[in-house]
């Protein structure tokens, strides 16, 4: 229940950033991991990712369209798409991270 709740207030803060200061820099609500993995799903190449940009990269995540006449995504696409973005940090860490040397190793 704990991790659901911090998962929550999460998504809120993303859902608030994005109504209140669109144009801010992505760093100020996401680390430079997830920034990296949204720039990449998003394939942006411009030198400035706005919290707009990540937060509408994460709902596409989750199923958000991302249409011309859609407003800002909802809570359940940034839900999933947090989730999968998640997923996808794991990955990212796995592969960026140097094997360990294992201790059987001759």
């Amino acid at each position: 229940m704990a991790v659901l709740a911090m998962v929550a207030v999460r998504i809120l803060q993303l859902r608030t950033a994005v109504l209140a200061q669109p144009a801010a820099p992505a760093e100020q609500v996401a680390s430079a991991a997830e920034i990296e993995v949204g720039r990449r799903f998003v394939r942006q190449r411009r030198p400035t990712f706005t919290v707009r940009d990540f937060v509408r990269g994460v709902a596409r995540l989750g199923g958000f369209l991302a249409r011309k006449c859609a407003g800002e995504p909802g809570v359940r696409a940034l839900w999933r798409g947090y989730q999968r973005l998640q997923d996808m940090l794991v990955g990212y860490q796995l592969h960026e991270s140097p094997p360990a040397a294992s201790a059987e190793a001759g």
